[in-house]
């Protein structure tokens, strides 16, 4: 008889374990709430320093363009406009996104 209540007993707490594990897994999957940080002064100096070199960077880029327009370019302005313009681009890109991580702590 004991050997009976014994799985009776496990049967009953087996749910709730079930439950609990549930819940637990649950918690741990629930997105979190977002910091409402506010930005540094660090943080506040490079977005201002960011919103300055952004459209510098962009003009530069339109006036390579138009440089490797020309078809009188020698091939090796042409091979050092290509690199620079590589180069234009990815840092672009970068200070693009770094912006855009800023801008959203700015809120």
């Amino acid at each position: 008889y004991s050997a009976y209540r014994a799985k009776l007993d496990e049967e009953k707490r087996a749910p709730k374990a079930i439950a609990k594990m549930v819940e637990a897994d649950a918690e741990t999957q629930a997105p979190k709430k977002k910091d409402n940080k506010k930005l540094s002064f660090k943080d506040k100096y490079e977005l201002e320093q960011l919103e300055k070199d952004l459209p510098a960077l962009g003009k530069e880029r339109v006036e390579i363009e138009k440089a490797l327009q020309d078809a009188s370019l020698a091939y090796e302005e042409i091979e050092r406009l290509s690199k620079r313009i590589t180069e234009v681009v990815a840092e672009l890109e970068e200070k693009e996104l770094r912006w855009l991580e800023l801008d959203e702590l700015r809120g």
